[in-house]
């Protein structure tokens, strides 16, 4: 849960960074980014 706050602070901060570049960033999967950005719009 904690990388999903980061991973939504992240791309509030940064638009510009992309799913990928923000999993190699944390060292997550692509997927784990995916889900947490589609919380944001949910």
């Amino acid at each position: 849960m904690e990388d999903w706050v980061t991973i939504r602070n992240l791309k509030k901060k940064r638009p510009d960074l992309g799913k990928r570049k923000i999993a190699e960033l944390l060292g997550v999967s692509r997927n784990t980014v995916r889900r947490a950005l589609r919380l944001i719009i949910l």
